[in-house]
């Protein structure tokens, strides 16, 4: 993060650029990036951290994936890889309406709703004159993040356009490997072998 802010935390770019020629290669390098400089280190060994994001940014990164005519193989390698909705390493948390350009670090259990006691009022009162019962709700609501050590909020990401294409032989490659992979495991399980690694 140090090309976007300074040792002080200021700003010095209003742009994160994703892509080749930018700030990094790709969203997976900027999350990763943002955990072990923007969350206190106590936090950034935990299991429960998600990356929260709009549905724009999955859709940029896994879309290249799937968007090319392929074979078996590698259209099963690109199911596996576009269910497992990871970024950077951590599970992505698609939320309705958060903006499109943002990628939010954190817990869920970091991010809280709280009631204010007795604060529900409701009255209902019948319209004759609309044929309707017309219903007046109000709850005092606020919306708290527990500890913003345990977080990071990431802003102005612009994604650059790609000027060279994906190799096709090396998603191939990455295809073939996965799915061989895959077929050794069902085999070993169905088996009941051990993997070579774990022998004596």
């Amino acid at each position: 993060m140090s090309k976007v802010t300074n040792e002080e935390g200021e700003v010095i770019s209003n742009t994160i650029r994703i892509g080749k020629g930018g700030d990094y290669a790709n969203l997976d390098a900027l999350v990763m990036d943002a955990t072990n400089n923007l969350i206190a280190p106590w936090h950034q060994e935990s299991p429960d951290l998600v990356v929260i994001c709009g549905r724009k940014l999955l859709a940029d990164k896994y879309f290249p994936i799937v968007n090319q005519e392929q074979a078996n193989t590698e259209a099963m390698a690109a199911d596996v890889i576009v269910s497992q909705k990871r970024i950077g390493n951590l599970p992505a948390v698609r939320v309705p309406f958060f903006p499109a350009n943002a990628i939010m670090v954190t817990s869920l259990e970091n991010l809280s709703i709280y009631f204010m006691d007795e604060s529900h009022r409701r009255h209902m009162e019948e319209n004759a004159k609309r044929d309707r019962v017309e219903n007046y709700e109000s709850m005092n609501i606020d919306y708290v993040v527990e500890d913003y050590a345990f977080g990071c909020l990431i802003e102005n990401i612009e994604l650059l356009a790609k000027t060279t294409e994906t190799n096709p032989d090396a998603v191939k490659a990455l295809a073939g490997e996965l799915v061989k992979e895959m077929k050794e495991a069902a085999q070993q399980e169905a088996t009941g072998e051990q993997p070579a690694n774990d022998k004596a």
